[in-house]
């Protein structure tokens, strides 16, 4: 079954995010700056988005270095993941890889949702 995937960004945020979302473009992966429908929802960073908006299964693509950056990782984002947990159903951890290897790991997760 082919299913509907979305990447979300906010043009808020750390500069990679930026970097990356050019990486997906260049490779054909559309990224919405906007709400647009989908059966899977990948949000990149989750800062400065409102996930009630958005439809289907929702998967943040994090670098845990972003959640509190003066509490050793993982730590920092651990103390926020039972909050996470509500809103997620899925994680893709971007945490200390380069953004190309971001853009790939991002890739084959997509694959893999349409391969379920």
């Amino acid at each position: 079954m082919v299913r509907s995937v979305g990447i979300f960004r906010s043009d808020r945020g750390h500069k990679d995010w930026n970097l990356l979302t050019g990486i997906l473009k260049k490779r054909d992966v559309k990224v919405h700056d906007n709400i647009a429908d989908a059966d899977v929802s990948i949000v990149i960073s989750g800062r400065f988005i409102n996930l009630l908006i958005l439809k289907g299964k929702k998967v943040l693509a994090y670098n845990a270095h972003e959640w509190l950056g003066n509490v050793p990782v993982p730590s920092g984002f651990n103390m926020y993941k039972p909050v996470l947990d509500e809103y997620y159903d899925d994680y893709i951890d971007l945490t200390g890889i380069s953004v190309e290897d971001c853009a790939e790991k991002i890739i084959k997760y997509i694959g893999k949702c349409n391969n379920d």
